[in-house]
């Protein structure tokens, strides 16, 4: 064990770093960061890889932690692959490591692959589909797969489609937050009132995220009430009216673009033009409900998904690697032409006298 991971941690040893850490709810142990951010020295440090029976017998430079890291991340792959009593812990662990090795949780981590795999491979799999669907923990992965990939209201449908999570109220809160972060606060309010009913446990939590939001939609309507009307557009006092002059007679509205007559011709006729075209209108029923967000829970169809697509399916466009459009060079044919010489001859004038 490095001498490092014990004594007190100063935030100063990786203050020069700490914009590239991504928060994560439970917190980072100051010790983890110190040791990928801290001033490096010419030492070893040994793995912490589980189950290895020597750990001092592979070192690796701390100068440079990629070999030390992909070893690391052989040992868990090797892991999660082994039958075990609990293999949602496992992948648990696993996920915990990453979180530490990789603070910034960049595309080097493998964060979400890691998290799309376990999510995927347990609900194809019915056994474990089964034993782990209400298990909190498997909820937990599932909340943090929602919290990383860039569509999290898709993972919030699927979840309730499926019934994950549907008596656990961190579910319901997280998914009243990305709807009110979408702006959405009629959904949100849908969603919490769903999981009040339900009685996602912990009620209490429930009940608070449920107030909070009632008292956040309540002084945003209260704004749009009190809010001040448009003001009415400016005057502008007339050339040679008197200045403390209120009589409107003498005053004109601002002008907000050129009179017809300084427009140029062109656009005058291009404006004629379009008013005499023949134009349509869409009949719109005044009277017809307004369409917004449907939560799969508000659906009169039941509805079936039975997986989602990969981050790296979601963002293909920008992942494809560019090819050549044609194959076949240029022929370049070659003629014969006659080329000049490059100055003509004279003959310079001599006065033989």
């Amino acid at each position: 064990m490095n001498n490092q991971d014990y004594g007190p941690v100063h935030i100063s040893e990786f203050e020069g770093s700490k914009e590239n850490i991504k928060p994560i709810k439970k917190g980072r142990k100051a010790s983890e960061l110190r040791k990928q951010f801290a001033p490096l020295t010419n030492v070893f440090c040994d793995t912490s890889a589980p189950q290895h029976q020597d750990k001092n017998a592979i070192c690796f430079d701390n100068h440079n932690t990629k070999p030390k890291l992909a070893y690391e991340r052989a040992v868990w792959e090797n892991l999660v692959r082994q039958p075990s009593s609990d293999c949602l812990q496992t992948w648990l662990n696993y996920l915990e490591w990453i979180e530490n090795s990789y603070p910034t949780l960049g595309p080097e981590s493998q964060y979400i692959d890691v998290i799309q795999r376990v999510s995927r491979d347990f609900m194809k799999n019915p056994e474990l589909k089964g034993r782990y669907l209400n298990d909190e923990r498997f909820i937990c992965i599932w909340l943090k797969y929602a919290d990383t990939c860039s569509e999290p209201l898709d993972v919030f449908a699927f979840m309730d489609t499926n019934g994950i999570g549907c008596d656990y109220a961190p579910f319901y809160v997280q998914w009243a937050t990305a709807l009110e972060d979408a702006k959405d606060l009629k959904s949100a309010d849908a969603v919490l009132s769903r999981g009040l009913n339900r009685e996602a446990k912990p009620l209490h939590l429930m009940r608070s995220a449920h107030e909070g939001l009632s008292y956040r939609l309540a002084k945003y309507l209260k704004q749009q009430i009190t809010a001040p009307r448009t003001q009415p557009p400016t005057l502008q006092r007339a050339p040679f009216a008197p200045i403390g002059s209120t009589s409107t007679s003498s005053a004109r509205p601002m002008l907000t673009s050129a009179p017809k007559s300084l427009k140029p011709i062109r656009m005058q006729q291009s404006l004629v033009k379009r008013k005499n075209d023949a134009t349509f209108k869409v009949y719109s029923d005044e009277n017809a409900p307004q369409v917004g967000r449907v939560l799969p829970f508000q659906s009169e169809h039941q509805m079936t998904w039975d997986s989602l697509p990969t981050e790296t399916q979601s963002e293909k466009e920008n992942t494809m690697l560019p090819t050549r459009w044609n194959h076949l060079m240029p022929q370049h044919h070659i003629t014969s032409t006659h080329v000049p010489p490059a100055y003509e001859e004279f003959t310079i004038y001599a006065d033989e006298e």
